[in-house]
């Protein structure tokens, strides 16, 4: 329902009429635009665990400033990054 709700939001912003709820019941351009509404959520929720992790990491650090830390936060950063 989610991801629905997501797509619909996505099919609102970008101003297209054709694509409303009823029209989305069943149709190729309802698959389409949930599969990109998934990978979206996916790479989203990739990014906010990333971003916790690094910030996990850099807490660490300045809590115990070592050379283990220092490692730990420049991995974390590296996997943000991306």
């Amino acid at each position: 329902m989610r991801r629905f709700v997501t797509a619909a939001l996505a099919v609102a912003a970008l101003g297209l009429p054709a694509l409303s709820a009823p029209a989305l019941a069943a149709s190729p351009e309802r698959d389409v635009l949930l599969h990109y509404a998934t990978l979206a959520h996916a790479k989203y929720e990739d990014s906010l665990v990333a971003a916790r992790s690094l910030q996990n990491a850099v807490g660490r650090l300045i809590a115990a400033p070592n050379e283990t830390n220092l490692a730990a936060a420049r991995e974390a950063w590296k996997v943000a990054r991306v």
